[in-house]
């Protein structure tokens, strides 16, 4: 079951492919991405910040989405031992087998150990937060401050 609200947002446009996003989202969809135009991943250009400046803007419908199981919920595992986002539990999971005891990860290294941050995004696994803010509430977490959900 899900519902949508009508209220509107504005989407800025990436310099480098032309799609909109989220303007709280375009420099994490720019890190993430690793192509010709974009760059390697996990980097941004150097000429992204003057970029941005010109960028356009639209209007689109924000919709938020409510499940009846929190269970059913996206979430990127952001390791707090590594800083890697993987894809699910299941692929937090895969990660911390094939890295455990490697000199980052702790060799009993498991999900139960909580060593990541959840963070919500989208279907097609976008995060719905900045880079900077996913990294400061990881920060609170490892000093003891939970935050909300995250």
């Amino acid at each position: 079951m899900s519902n949508s609200t009508g209220s509107d947002s504005t989407a800025k446009q990436c310099p480098y492919c032309g799609e909109y996003f989220d303007p709280r989202g375009l420099f994490t969809h720019i890190r993430q991405s690793s192509d010709s135009k974009h760059g390697s991943f996990n980097e941004v250009p150097d000429d992204f910040e003057t970029k941005t400046e010109t960028l356009e803007s639209k209007s689109v419908p924000t919709v938020t989405t409510k499940s009846s199981s929190r269970s059913s919920e996206k979430h990127i595992y952001l390791g707090n031992w590594c800083n890697e986002m993987t894809r699910g539990k299941r692929g937090y999971n895969i990660h911390i087998g094939h890295k455990k005891g490697d000199g980052v990860h702790p060799e009993g290294a498991s999900i139960e150990d909580e060593e990541y941050t959840l963070v919500p995004c989208d279907e097609d696994w976008n995060p719905l937060m900045d880079i900077d803010d996913i990294y400061d509430i990881q920060k609170r977490r490892r000093s003891g401050g939970k935050i909300g959900n995250f």
